[in-house]
């Protein structure tokens, strides 16, 4: 399905992307939030050590617009982060938000570094295996290019030869890896990846005409096009599946976030954070621990 997501209209700047620590500032989410109001039911679900803390420490890169990014004035805004500090709210918990790059997700969970970690993180057979999930929303993958490029209606076949910028440990360097030895066996050029830690640097490499062709989540790749009227989205990869909120392994804090996160979708709040982000046909009916994996 060659389905193009609609275009959100927040403000836009991404900070520089700083290698750990805290980001700052908040949204409060008062436009689209519960008011935060805790609800009992799903705060028990909380493991003693972090109810105590008062704190859920979340990893994220903040460079991905309308995912997670820094505004002028330094504070973090996007759906994925007014989502997480909603759901921290009705737990009666604060977010503490570690940034980090992409790749650094996972292994952060893995450490115990952070509690939860977002980033339009693709669930994935093989990730499942090693990180737990909650269903956020549903989303593919898109390509773009500067109009000028004169590149239309591509799909993932098309890129044998290209030059093409993606995100670190991304779903896009797996695919782009498959999809080399494919044209290579084709007897064609294989896909010439150039690899970011941030999308702000591989966008900028499109624009900059260091690569043709950037690609990555629908969401991001919209949003940016927005922002850029010498660019276009050229191509769609994949049917829409389900991106989620990582948590370790077995992890204690899971059906918390999945009881609050379901909180979420029943009294509206998640909608409206959607559609605020222009969202509103990517959403999931229901929080779901773990997602049977038919995709």
């Amino acid at each position: 399905m060659k389905q193009i997501f609609a275009a959100v209209t927040a403000v836009f700047l991404m900070g520089s992307l700083a290698a750990c620590g805290s980001s700052g500032e908040t949204p409060k989410n008062q436009e689209t939030g519960n008011g935060n109001a805790v609800v009992q039911s799903a705060a028990n679900l909380l493991p003693k050590e972090v109810a105590s803390s008062g704190v859920l420490t979340v990893g994220t890169p903040a460079s991905s617009p309308p995912e997670g990014f820094k505004t002028e004035s330094g504070a973090l805004d996007g759906y994925e982060v007014q989502i997480l500090e909603e759901i921290a709210g009705v737990l009666g918990l604060k977010v503490d938000w570690q940034i980090t790059d992409f790749a650094s997700l996972i292994p952060g969970l893995k450490s115990a570094r952070f509690n939860v970690a977002v980033g339009q993180i693709g669930i994935t057979r093989e990730r499942a295996e090693i990180v737990d999930f909650v269903t956020l929303i549903r989303t593919n993958q898109a390509f773009a290019a500067l109009k000028a490029a004169g590149l239309h209606d591509l799909t993932i076949n098309d890129l044998c030869g290209k030059k093409v910028a993606i995100i670190q440990g991304s779903r896009q360097q797996e695919f782009g890896a498959t999809q080399s030895k494919s044209c290579r066996e084709e007897g064609k050029p294989a896909v010439d990846l150039s690899v970011f830690q941030s999308a702000n640097d591989a966008w900028l490499a499109m624009q900059s005409k260091r690569a043709e062709i950037y690609w990555a989540g629908a969401t991001n790749v919209g949003y940016l096009v927005s922002k850029s009227p010498e660019a276009q989205v050229v191509g769609h990869h994949l049917q829409p599946n389900p991106t989620g909120i990582a948590l370790n392994k077995g992890s204690s804090v899971g059906p918390a976030i999945e009881a609050a996160f379901q909180h979420l979708i029943e009294n509206g709040t998640y909608q409206r954070i959607l559609e605020k982000w222009g969202l509103k046909d990517n959403g999931v009916t229901d929080a779901k621990l773990n997602p049977e994996i038919t995709w």
